[in-house]
């Protein structure tokens, strides 16, 4: 008798484990969640700064050039847009690429997944993976598709 009582605490103990356990999973997973959705908002306000950005730089030259032409000289020189340094960004999006082997994606399906591509052009950001082969392509302009074996 005293075993099956014995048995019979261990089950509610057990139970209250599995439960606190099962609850701790729950709050870490929320808490991955969070901070996922948390970098994905931060990419995008980013990629809209980045953005931003080359607009008011197109609206200074277009401003210089006005002034340039109202005061009869000769119209300012167009400067070339903003470099951005993708140096950071092609290791993370090559360790997603591998975590994605045997997928093909597009320029448009690279630019959802990243925000820090959208309007540009995404050939251009990917060359130097190609060029090292830790990615390949098929297809040519709007028929490529990007891949890791």
């Amino acid at each position: 008798m005293v075993k099956t009582a014995a048995g019979a605490q261990d089950q509610p103990t057990n139970a209250f484990a599995t439960k606190a356990l099962e609850r701790l999973h729950q709050i870490e997973q929320e808490a991955t969640e969070k901070k996922q959705q948390e970098l994905k908002n931060l990419r995008t306000a980013l990629a809209t700064i980045d953005q931003r950005i080359d607009e008011l730089t197109e609206q200074k030259e277009l401003i210089a050039n006005a002034i340039g032409q109202i005061s009869g000289r000769k119209e300012a020189k167009r400067t070339g847009g903003t470099r951005t340094d993708y140096s950071d960004f092609r290791p993370r999006l090559k360790r997603w690429m591998e975590g994605h082997k045997g997928e093909k994606f597009t320029s448009t399906d690279l630019a959802r997944e990243f925000p820090e591509l959208a309007g540009k052009q995404v050939s251009i950001v990917i060359k130097p993976l190609l060029d090292d082969g830790s990615i390949k392509k098929h297809g040519e302009r709007s028929n490529t598709v990007y891949y890791v074996d």
